[in-house]
């Protein structure tokens, strides 16, 4: 079986890695900006968990947004040969659409079939 997941991990770790860029430029302009005490204020605290929070909230977005396939071959049944046989249900040779509406069956000559989804 072989999985496939879109967007890339490529483009993922560009994604975090220009998020960490912005979170550092932040932070320089930051502690250029304001002087150590209001760094340690309440204020400080809410502005760190809320970049925290949104932060987290971003890559779960991006991560939750791949697509995962997969596809495998069940092998023929012995019993019924030059049969495709899926789930009690005999299919016509060639492509099927399966009972998921994303789940494609491809029935072949020697009885097994391709599955894809």
């Amino acid at each position: 079986m072989s999985v496939a997941r879109s967007p890339s991990t490529r483009s993922f770790f560009q994604a975090l890695r220009a998020w960490l860029e912005a979170r550092r430029h932040l932070q320089a302009q930051l502690s250029s900006q304001f002087s150590f005490d209001m760094l340690c204020s309440r204020q400080s605290a809410f502005l760190k968990s809320f970049l925290l929070l949104t932060g987290t909230l971003v890559l779960l977005l991006l991560y939750s947004s791949t697509t995962e396939a997969y596809s495998g071959l069940i092998a023929a049944d012995p019993d019924n040969p030059g049969k495709c046989i899926y789930r009690g249900d005999e299919l016509k040779l060639g492509v099927n659409l399966g009972i998921a509406p994303c789940q494609r069956l491809t029935c072949n000559e020697d009885g097994s079939i391709f599955i894809e989804g």
